[in-house]
């Protein structure tokens, strides 16, 4: 029922308009029974109805999702007057584009140099990763050969510790 009330705003205005005449004008025929003039049968069954303009927020408010209606009337409203104001629209994209250019440039350099494993050599071209990984015994085998100019390992683990009766996890930043 929420997202129909969302999709067909209009249709659902509509409708519940229409409902709420119908009751307004049934309360005024059940005064004018009573013994009311028109007028004043009138007067009565919109004070006791209340007001309809609220009635119908209420209504809307319990139905639709507001948050949602109120951003895209929000959206609206700021398309509206950005494309009154080209000038604006201009400085505004472009602003924006530059500050998610910049941050996301800031982040994946911070990201490389603090994050991710260092690799340095005189000739990286020569490098070689060798993966998943090798046991000690290995290294140290290989290490002793001449195959490699040099060699070097990192180890990557997850480390448990217990406290206070609770059991966390420590993870490299690597596994994060």
């Amino acid at each position: 029922m929420r997202l129909s009330a969302l999709v067909r705003r209009r249709q659902f205005d509509a409708e519940l308009s229409e409902e709420l005449a119908a009751h307004l004008d049934e309360a005024i025929a059940d005064n004018i029974a009573s013994g009311m003039s028109p007028h004043d049968a009138h007067r009565a069954a919109l004070l006791k109805f209340g007001g309809t303009m609220q009635t119908i927020e209420a209504y809307r408010d319990r139905e639709g999702w507001p948050l949602v209606e109120h951003a895209v009337q929000d959206l609206r409203y700021a398309v509206r007057r950005l494309a009154t104001r080209p000038m604006l629209l201009v400085t505004t994209t472009l602003s924006i584009g530059f500050g998610v250019g910049l941050n996301v440039a800031v982040f994946a350099l911070l990201r490389a140099v603090l994050f991710e494993p260092g690799r340095t050599a005189r000739a990286p071209e020569e490098l070689f990763l060798v993966l998943p990984g090798l046991s000690y015994p290995n290294y140290v085998d290989i290490r002793a050969t001449d195959a490699f100019a040099d060699l070097a390992a990192m180890q990557s683990s997850t480390l448990t510790y217990r406290s206070a009766g609770r059991c966390s996890e420590a993870m490299p930043p690597s596994h994060r």
